[in-house]
């Protein structure tokens, strides 16, 4: 048998890609917990959002309308609102997803009334997430997550489609040397 210089970088460049994506992996599971959005694991919402007034955003909490539902809230009418530093709370004016929402952990919408920094809290849902505020942290596990899914996806072909190749090229090589035992036997 011998190896092609194209099988052997196939195989070198598969185990890089293969690598490469567990590594990824790790980050993914690394930071997965350390990011404060609604839908990552464990997270507490900021104390803080900064928003601008007119742009409209979304309020979740981890498991959205059914987690609230489950506890016994009201999803229906929300009674929200916003502070902002050294100032009383300022009603909020909400529009709630509903009880047949398809959204994961968006439970409301509202268009800021205000630029700057504000905490946001609803009355019985507590603590809010704006995933979507101004000043809100990247997804870095996302990225994370799905850069180890394309590496491995690819480092994987590649190693298989590697070993095929190799495998192929041993069954021609047994096929002539089999030709040519039955030549010389003739």
């Amino acid at each position: 048998m011998s190896r092609t210089p194209s099988q052997g970088r196939r195989a070198v460049v598969a185990v890089v890609l293969v690598v490469a994506g567990l590594m990824f992996g790790a980050l993914y599971r690394l930071t997965a917990g350390t990011e404060r959005h609604s839908f990552s694991p464990g997270a507490v919402p900021p104390t803080t959002v900064r928003l601008t007034e007119g742009r409209t955003y979304q309020l979740a909490v981890a498991g959205g309308v059914k987690a609230l539902k489950a506890q016994g809230q009201d999803v229906t009418s929300p009674n929200c609102s916003y502070t902002r530093p050294g100032q009383a709370p300022s009603e909020l004016t909400v529009q709630a997803e509903g009880a047949d929402t398809k959204a994961t952990n968006t439970v409301a919408t509202f268009v800021s009334p205000v630029t700057g920094v504000v905490n946001v809290d609803c009355q019985g849902w507590g603590p809010m997430f704006v995933d979507n505020a101004d000043n809100r942290e990247p997804d870095l596990a996302g990225w994370f997550l799905v850069t180890a899914i394309v590496l491995l996806t690819v480092g994987v072909t590649l190693g298989l489609s590697a070993l095929r190749s190799a495998s192929g090229d041993d069954q021609v090589a047994d096929r002539a040397d089999e030709r040519a035992d039955e030549i010389e036997q003739a």
